[in-house]
């Protein structure tokens, strides 16, 4: 630290003399404080007092206006006198003082930390021991600071003896089991405090020595650092003779559901949730069969897996939703999840344990941790958190050790992939013990590997995690997920959904002007839904965009002269998603395409779903002003790789 930026002869006494007592520089350090905060009072007060005096003489000779333009000029000041000299004092130059006084007061905090952090590395357990002193530290103020306010009240002592303070407090200190203190040793210290606990508040003095380590820059910043860097060591484990630590299983200081909360929300990463509710709503009571209990069969067989005998029976044997692009296989993923069948059927599976439902949705967006098992665990790692807060300390046990010693959630460092591993590997070790883990993963095939090393990375999670662990899953239909999934339950998307498609149909012809157009023709209205299902031959997505484009002719195209061969129309267009997109596009009216082209930048640049009011406000922009720029071939690659991510984004799946 550099003495020369400390007025007031200051800097001998803020910065650490070599070898004094940690305690010394605390009280030390405390005086400091006091001398800077009564400088200033007086400072201001005589400031305050100056100021009036000339004011006062200024008074008796006043500036007189008496041309008419001067008179004019002080209309606007309520043609209020000025003094002829200015004050001696103002705002900015007490805002000057204030200033310097702050930065005093945190060079002085900075130096009682840093001799509580170098005397730590001593012991053999540095972050430990930086724990106890500033509890001590802590309880010290303020057992001197309420010492001394009641004493000082009771036995109307003189200002200048405090012996009898002293004794005292000392005496109070021994007595006190939160704080051992050594009565040589701190006496000086204590005659020092006395004095400042007098006109500054010893309790407020040691929240600012915390909240200092906490979050302050430069030399807490520095011992921050030291800390995370002793903290995360691969080898560090939690000291179990921290007072609450054995008997609770929790630490003291902050409560266990705010260090939960904070340990989870640094776990999370931008756009967790952005792909599940992205995911279309479901029609009327589509998808309701999937609660059968006896699904219905064809050719003696079960259309589907039981997923209701799944959910009761105790098995690790993993759940597969599969299907074409476009099926469903995400609404249904959604549908489940968000059902309260869900919990009522897994409590059979549960016996005495607590039950623990995680989600993973992956996708392609703007973060690798949206296609990686990193980003999986992650986000069952802030989901577990933010279930059950009581798992934090086996969960994080460096992030709780840190927010408890810091008193604060603000300053937890990044998640390192080790770090990620050994929270995910200790929840698993809960399964079967306290908790049992039902894990719902959508998208394998989205992952940024291949299908084989992804499942890989499953078998991996069910081997640490025997008992107590089932996992639902959902992607396309590759050979690698078929061989491994598909001899256990297995639900097939695009061969059960026929029903659901026709009733999508019918049910969106219902509600709008469709009705009339066919009204005299109900058989032809029967036949074109069931076309329409028919040609989307298990893609609930191409349903979903074929219906809207329909009614658009319908409502767009038709006149009296020209009537519209709505068969024909179904029968021209592509059943192909992608090459349906195209169409969808080509077919935009050449004055609509800036406004269009608005849209696509705007989606372009957010990377991920868009709202509605964000829409809305390119709407009010000017399309002829906007710069259109080409959606090159090689952003395409990047955004949309093998052609998947636009159908994903925008199925009902």
């Amino acid at each position: 630290m550099k003495g020369d930026l400390l007025p007031f002869g200051l800097s001998k006494i803020v910065t650490r003399p070599e070898g004094l007592d940690p305690f010394t520089a605390l009280a030390v350090g405390a005086t400091v404080v006091q001398f800077l905060d009564q400088q200033l009072i007086s400072a201001v007060s005589e400031c305050h007092k100056l100021s009036a005096k000339i004011d006062q003489i200024a008074d008796r000779f006043l500036v007189e206006r008496d041309s008419e333009g001067d008179h004019k000029a002080c209309l606007p000041l309520f043609c209020r006198r000025e003094p002829k000299f200015a004050p001696w004092v103002s705002s900015v130059e007490v805002q000057k003082i204030e200033k310097q006084r702050d930065v005093i007061r945190s060079q002085a905090i900075g130096s009682i930390l840093l001799c509580l952090w170098e005397d730590c590395k001593r012991t053999k357990k540095w972050e430990v021991h930086l724990g106890t002193q500033l509890n001590t530290v802590g309880g010290l103020l303020e057992h001197i600071g309420k010492q001394t306010i009641y004493l000082t009240d009771e036995t109307r002592l003189p200002e200048g003896d405090n012996s009898g303070l002293v004794a005292a407090i000392l005496d109070g200190l021994q007595n006190d089991v939160r704080i051992s203190v050594d009565r040589v040793k701190f006496r000086d210290a204590v005659l020092l405090l006395i004095e400042v606990g007098r006109s500054v508040s010893l309790v407020e003095l040691g929240k600012d020595i915390t909240m200092a380590l906490g979050t302050g820059k430069r030399i807490p910043q520095v011992i921050r650092n030291e800390l995370v860097e002793v903290i995360w060591r691969k080898d560090w484990e939690m000291d179990m003779s921290i007072p609450g630590v054995s008997a609770t299983g929790t630490l003291p200081n902050l409560d266990t559901a705010t260090v939960a909360q904070g340990i989870g929300t640094s776990a999370r990463f931008y756009g967790t949730n952005t792909r599940e509710e992205a995911i279309s709503k479901l029609f009327g009571d589509t998808y309701g069969w999937i609660l059968y209990s006896k699904p219905p069969e064809q050719d003696g067989k079960p259309l589907w897996g039981s997923f209701l005998e799944w959910l009761a029976e105790d098995s690790n044997t993993i759940y597969w939703i599969t299907g074409k692009p476009g099926s469903g296989k995400s609404t249904m993923m959604k549908f489940l999840l968000q059902h309260p069948f869900l919990r009522e059927h897994l409590s059979s599976w549960l016996g005495s344990l607590r039950l623990l439902i995680v989600r993973y949705y992956a996708w392609n967006g703007e973060s690798s941790l949206h296609q990686s098992f990193e980003g999986l665990k992650r986000t069952i790692i802030s989901q577990a958190l933010d279930l059950y807060p009581e798992l934090t300390l086996k969960l994080a046990p460096r992030r709780c050790f840190l927010c408890q010693l810091l008193k604060t959630t603000s300053s937890l460092p990044h998640w390192e992939t080790w770090e990620v591993e050994e929270a995910f590997i200790a929840l698993l070790s809960e399964c079967g013990k306290t908790i049992k883990l039902a894990l719902f993963t959508d998208g394998l095939d989205e992952f940024d590997m291949l299908p084989k090393d992804v499942v890989h990375q499953i078998r991996e999670m069910i081997a640490l995690c025997p008992t107590g662990l089932k996992v639902c899953v959902a992607s396309r239909t590759y050979s690698a997920f078929s061989d491994e999934y598909g001899q256990g339950p297995v639900l097939e998307m695009h061969l059960v959904t026929h029903n659901d498609m026709i009733n999508f149909v019918a049910g969106s012809f219902e509600n709008n002007a469709f009705t009339e157009h066919l009204a005299l023709d109900p058989e032809s209205t029967s036949q074109l839904i069931s076309e329409i299902v028919t040609k989307a031959n298990g893609i609930f997505q191409w349903v979903s965009l074929v219906v809207p484009l329909l009614l658009d002719y319908l409502t767009d195209g038709e006149s009296p002269a020209q009537p519209i061969d709505i068969q024909q129309v179904l029968q021209d267009l592509p059943s192909d998603l992608d090459i349906l997109y195209d169409m969808i596009w080509a077919r935009v009216q050449p004055e609509n395409l800036p406004m269009g082209s608005s849209m696509m930048q705007v989606a372009k640049a957010v990377e991920g779903p868009v709202s509605f009011l964000t829409m809305l406000l390119v709407v009010w922009w000017k399309p002829s002003s906007t710069r259109v720029a080409p959606y090159s071939d090689d952003h395409a690659q990047r955004r949309v790789p093998h052609g998947q991510t636009l159908t994903r984004n925008c199925e009902m799946q």
